[in-house]
């Protein structure tokens, strides 16, 4: 029926937009019932005004007489946005259509499809049907009488979790369509309370008697993925919620973070958010909630979502269940990441039954789910990032590999610095710095020269912080992941790396020798698979430092550091022969009419 309504809305063209005309036939629907239940007087049922009796000038007042009988119409009045720009032929094909249309679908959904049909335009406002089922489905695991849903645009969620009879929703966002949700209490019999705010700053369901904030035994949350905005500085005024937020005011990521905290104050039980994937693992503010809800034990579990599931954003997502009554000492990992399905132009969720059965049984699967320990946990620096725990097959046999030798983490062998932004300010009068980008990296992966060239000045000491020496390891940590060189004999001049570099130092006394094994192990099969599993992200891959500082390299074995140094040598030696089979190559292609050069 909803490609019916839509459809219809597309061969009806007006001044309206889809998402308008959507909201009038529903509104029209609504009048259809109304009359049908004889709740509004004759005079103003929707039969009357049928087989064109209605003027496009007359729908107002209509729709303020029927505000007297209805919410709806209420809600509607009140924002004049029943003031549609069009005509009243249109107006009376929009009535004939709900008069022969006796059925309309759920409110929520036919919202969600022209939500996804429109992308950008409404895209922010569509949620995946698959992940909205999991997520109700996970939130009834716990039979919850109230739910809090915060924060979250669009309808969907709010839908579905009402069709259940004994749940009532309550629902607070600083974006939200009351005539939508109006549509969905009255024709979907959803059971709700709703408030326009940002509860960040002033929640709305308080008792102000006792002061204190309202509870509810489930939240759930598809928060934007641009992160609630905190214009102005939070504090702990009247009802002390933040913890972490309440020291971050100025930081781009104190929204998200108090948006989790208030969640949490709200809720006595599960509280289950769709969050941006970096949340798992970032520094600083990231690693901040993430050390106070493990230092609470309030983890319960983190699913790691499939890309591409929503329509308006690429950003990689995953699913993290909070809970203030956890009695686990362990938290649940789960990778649906493979759990999907191409359907038309976008990815959708699958095997929703077997990440229920993980969350229910709480065990540990072959390269799909990990129970991992509070203790393992801190040991990681607080890193939530799934794939760090939950092992592939490939993994497990590198890990085999590795328990036979003697291995050290990376950062008690070396320095590492990753490389920071320095301008080219163009100054005649500058020092001279060549800039090694990810481009210049040789096949061979021993840098000896490079093309860029910028000139610093007022940046002199911090390019001087980050300027290269030869026998630095150059290993690309954001975009290009894994791509390793080593610098060679530099010469004259000064080098740079850009911001897609972790540089490493050695810190022994056999810088050279050291550095050449580093550079061999991190490029073999072994270590590119070892980064391939720290990696994190899938619109922008990156490795993160702290990840990065706990590899670890079999480094105390004469006979193997001398293999790979005599392999290094003769790989150099193969890729100077190669060099000399292209030119050759080169001049039979110049000279294919025998000229000579």
């Amino acid at each position: 029926m909803i490609n019916k309504i839509l459809t219809f809305i597309e061969s009806h063209p007006s001044q309206m937009n889809s998402m308008d005309s959507l909201t009038f036939l529903y509104l029209l629907h609504t009048w259809k019932k109304l009359s049908d239940t004889a709740a509004i007087p004759e005079h103003i049922r929707i039969e009357k005004y049928a087989d064109g009796k209605v003027e496009f000038g007359r729908m107002g007042i209509l729709f303020v007489e029927l505000a007297n009988h209805s919410e709806v119409f209420h809600t509607q009045v009140e924002k004049h946005s029943w003031q549609y720009h069009s005509d009243s032929k249109t107006l009376n094909e929009y009535i004939q259509f709900v008069l022969d249309n006796l059925v309309f679908p759920n409110v929520s959904e036919a919202f969600n499809v022209l939500s996804e049909r429109q992308g950008s335009k409404f895209g922010e406002f569509a949620q995946p049907e698959e992940l909205v089922d999991l997520l109700v489905k996970i939130a009834d695991q716990d039979n919850p009488e109230s739910v809090y849903i915060p924060f979250t645009s669009g309808t969907l969620l709010a839908g579905v979790l009402g069709k259940k009879a004994n749940q009532k929703l309550y629902i607070e966002n600083i974006y939200l369509n009351t005539v939508v949700l109006e549509l969905s209490r009255y024709l979907d019999h959803v059971s709700m309370d709703y408030a326009i705010n940002n509860p960040i700053y002033e929640p709305t369901f308080v008792d102000l008697e006792t002061r204190t904030l309202n509870q509810f035994d489930v939240s759930v949350a598809i928060p934007p993925f641009g992160g609630i905005k905190a214009e102005k500085e939070i504090a702990n005024i009247r009802w002390d919620r933040y913890r972490v937020a309440d020291t971050l005011n100025g930081s781009s990521r104190n929204g998200e973070i108090a948006l989790i905290e208030h969640t949490l104050s709200q809720t006595t039980g599960r509280a289950i958010f769709v969050i941006s994937h970096g949340l798992l693992f970032r520094s600083a503010a990231d690693w901040m909630i993430r050390e106070q809800l493990l230092a609470n034990k309030q983890i319960e579990a983190v699913i790691t979502l499939p890309g591409n599931l929503f329509i308006h954003s690429v950003i990689p997502t995953a699913i993290l269940i909070l809970n203030n009554q956890c009695s686990y000492q362990d938290v649940l990992f789960i990778d649906a990441s493979k759990m999907v399905k191409r359907v038309g132009k976008k990815n959708v969720l699958t095997d929703l039954e077997t990440i229920l059965q993980l969350l229910e049984k709480r065990e540990s699967v072959e390269e799909v789910s990990a129970l991992v320990s509070y203790k393992e946990l801190n040991a990681n620096q607080n890193s939530l990032n799934p794939s760090r725990y939950i092992v592939s097959v490939d993994d497990q046999n590198i890990q085999n590999i590795l328990e036979a030798h003697d291995t050290e983490k990376l950062s008690n062998l070396t320095v590492l610095q990753r490389s920071q932004l320095i301008k080219d300010e163009e100054a005649d009068d500058g020092t001279e710095y060549r800039m090694v980008m990810t481009g210049d990296i040789p096949e061979c992966g021993f840098l000896t020269t490079t093309e860029r060239v910028i000139r610093v000045k007022e940046q002199k000491a911090k390019a001087e912080t980050y300027r290269l020496h030869p026998y630095d390891i150059l290993l690309g940590v954001k975009g290009s992941i894994g791509k390793v060189a080593i610098i060679g004999d530099i010469g004259e001049g000064y080098w740079l790396a850009n911001q897609s570099f972790q540089v490493i130092s050695m810190s022994s006394f056999n810088e050279k020798e050291d550095a050449i094994y580093l550079y061999m192990y991190l490029k073999s099969a072994v270590g590119q698979q070892l980064l391939a599993s720290i990696t994190a992200g899938a619109a922008v891959p990156q490795i993160p430092t702290s990840a990065l500082k706990d590899l670890v390299v079999p480094f105390k074995e004469r006979k193997l550091k001398e293999r790979a140094i005599k392999h290094f040598y003769e790989e150099i030696e193969i890729y100077n022969e190669i060099e000399v089979l292209k030119d050759k190559i080169s001049n039979i292609n110049k000279h294919f009419f025998g000229q000579e050069s």
